[in-house]
């Protein structure tokens, strides 16, 4: 796996740190198993225990603070989701993937493609809002489709291009795609935003 860390920008977590990427830290803790008191945003005693519990799980160096270290363990177990879910940052998490303007151009165009979106999707390289929103509708339309028809729908300049991480990527993307569209309504939603009802 060859990918771009550093176009995540991930800050260090610790003790009195706060926002969407705590949030996307607590979130991550909680569907794995490490307890917290709430994800609400605010990295406090018992988010640092959390953390301190995942490090001795996953034998890395116990500090209770979210470091590189931290990172990439958490990352190959599927971070990189809860960072572009939680902080809007979708065009990162493709960056991470190693794709770049041309890839994202494909994506988009392919995305329009198997998902028959109307109005078609803007193939400009830019990842944005509209794009976020077509990745979601094309899951919800080809639901357990949608992995193997967007790896059949991109172009073999791309899959060139993403080589022995295609399949890795294909993986993160769907799994993205499925968070977003359970944003998007019912039980999952609301815990997404609790504030909203």
């Amino acid at each position: 796996m060859s990918f771009k860390l550093q176009a995540l920008q991930l800050p260090t977590l610790q003790k009195k740190s706060e926002g969407p990427i705590v949030i996307a830290w607590q979130k991550f803790l909680l569907d794995y198993d490490f307890p917290i008191a709430a994800v609400d945003g605010d990295f406090g005693n018992i988010t640092a225990q959390a953390t301190r519990d995942y490090q001795t799980s996953n034998a890395l160096t116990v500090t209770g603070i979210v470091d590189t270290a931290t990172y990439k363990k958490a990352l190959e177990q599927g971070f990189a989701i809860y960072f572009a879910i939680y902080t809007n940052a979708g065009e990162k998490l493709l960056t991470y993937l190693n794709f770049g303007e041309n890839e994202i151009k494909d994506l988009q165009k392919s995305l329009t493609a198997i998902g028959r979106l109307n109005p078609p999707l803007v193939a400009d390289g830019d990842f944005g809002p509209n794009s976020t929103k077509g990745l979601a509708e094309t899951y919800k339309i080809r639901d357990i489709n949608f992995r193997a028809e967007l790896a059949q729908q991109l172009s073999n300049t791309t899959k060139t291009k993403l080589g022995i991480d295609l399949e890795l990527a294909l993986d993160n993307i769907t799994e993205y795609a499925k968070k977003l569209r359970q944003r998007l309504s019912g039980k999952a939603w609301v815990n997404f935003s609790p504030t909203a009802i």
